[in-house]
């Protein structure tokens, strides 16, 4: 008993050095992508389909819902679900720290960056330091080539930011932080 408690505080404690060694801005991604998809998973029946349609007919029907409706159902869910509620204490706490990181307040400010650009730099440069990251983009995209970041993901991720245009005036065109993609 002794040895697999032991056991257990040294994964815990390999688990919190291996987060701490990436990145805060990976993290802060991460625990986002993990709570959004946790509210898609919960708005799909238990066995993943809907027996009675086809799956092109279920990616309707999602496109086609109320986006308002959708996102007060999204906000509710952050607030009641026990899961979700854990992961908003870990993503209040990570976007804490990365605020106050002293580089990507400067890289902020030198590219004067807006809230949302610098949450999609986020969201590009983590999938690009966490390829795995790329699949979980696909799955919240509801496209298996959407593997990267959009400023739709990141809306959807970064729900309290008010989304900005990118356009070939944003800072992360012109001073070439970010691409579009063709």
């Amino acid at each position: 008993m002794v040895e697999e408690t032991t056991t257990d505080r040294a994964a815990a404690e390999s688990v919190t050095l291996e987060r701490r060694a990436e990145p805060v801005f990976v993290t802060t991604v991460r625990l986002r992508v993990r709570r959004r998809i946790l509210w898609l998973r919960s708005q799909r029946p238990s066995n993943g389909q809907r027996p009675d349609v086809p799956q092109s007919f279920e990616a309707l029907d999602r496109a086609l819902r109320d986006p308002a409706g959708f996102a007060t159902g999204e906000e509710v869910f952050f607030e009641t679900d026990p899961e979700a509620l854990c992961l908003g204490e870990e993503i209040e706490a990570a976007q804490a720290e990365l605020d106050a990181h002293p580089a990507w307040s400067r890289l902020r400010q030198m590219f004067a960056l807006s809230d949302f650009e610098t949450s999609l730099l986020a969201a590009a440069l983590a999938a690009d330091l966490d390829p795995a990251l790329r699949r979980a983009y696909a799955y919240i995209h509801d496209d298996p080539q959407a593997q990267y970041a959009t400023a739709w993901l990141v809306a959807q991720l970064f729900p309290e930011l008010q989304p900005v245009a990118i356009g070939p005036y944003s800072p992360l065109l012109q001073w070439r932080l970010a691409r579009v993609l063709e």
